[in-house]
């Protein structure tokens, strides 16, 4: 009885999830940076893995496993500008996954404790292409010199045809950050993803680790 109702969930998250590409939003995976600036003139370039769960009425299954890279460059001491490329793979080997690319600007305070981030993405596989934007606000806190916690609340909101403002989805990320030899950070991260128009009746859980470097 178990295993059938993890097979009815896994069907149902795999509707789902082709029907958020026709949408034109598939941006699952976590945010992966703090609010400080790399600074004018810096990059900062990112690599991680991220596996993504869903959960309704009791049950959890791994539906999704991700790869990303992100490079982020300095225009000012504030202001720099994120593009980034996600590999969503189907954990359970059916259809092909499909592809996220987003980019935007990023601002950050003086303190590099807050900073508003604006990626619009476009969202494509071998049959449809989509587009969708996901403002976030970036909080770090950080904890002595070399170890901060990140937590970013974003809206994933949908440019597609048939896509709703209450289509979009939810995201509350929370990670950690450690530093090492000043240009090194190991981020890991957890994000909670909600639809906005269904709060409680299900979720989506990520789970993974970036690796970052300054240069």
């Amino acid at each position: 009885m178990k295993n059938h109702r993890i097979v009815q969930i896994s069907l149902l998250v795999l509707l789902i999830l082709f029907s958020f590409v026709e949408k034109g939003f598939a941006q699952f995976t976590s945010t992966f940076q703090n609010a400080e600036s790399v600074g004018k003139g810096k990059v900062e370039a990112v690599a991680w893995y991220t596996s993504t769960s869903a959960g309704f009425e009791g049950e959890r299954d791994g539906v999704l496993n991700i790869f990303g890279l992100m490079a982020g460059l300095g225009l000012s001491d504030k202001t720099e500008i994120r593009v980034r490329y996600d590999r969503l793979g189907l954990k359970e080997g059916e259809g092909e996954g499909f592809n996220n690319l987003t980019f935007g600007p990023k601002f950050s305070n003086e303190t590099g404790r807050f900073a508003f981030y604006l990626p619009f993405g476009i969202v494509f596989d071998e049959f449809d292409t989509n587009w969708m934007a996901e403002p976030s606000f970036i909080l770090t806190f950080p904890i002595g010199e070399n170890f901060l916690i990140n937590a970013t609340p974003s809206y994933m909101y949908p440019f597609g045809s048939e896509a709703n403002f209450d289509d979009g989805l939810v995201k509350l990320n929370l990670g950690m950050e450690v530093k090492i030899d000043g240009d090194w950070r190991f981020r890991p991260e957890a994000t909670l993803m909600y639809f906005a128009e269904s709060i409680g009746d299900g979720h989506f859980l990520n789970l993974g680790i970036a690796a970052a470097k300054r240069f």
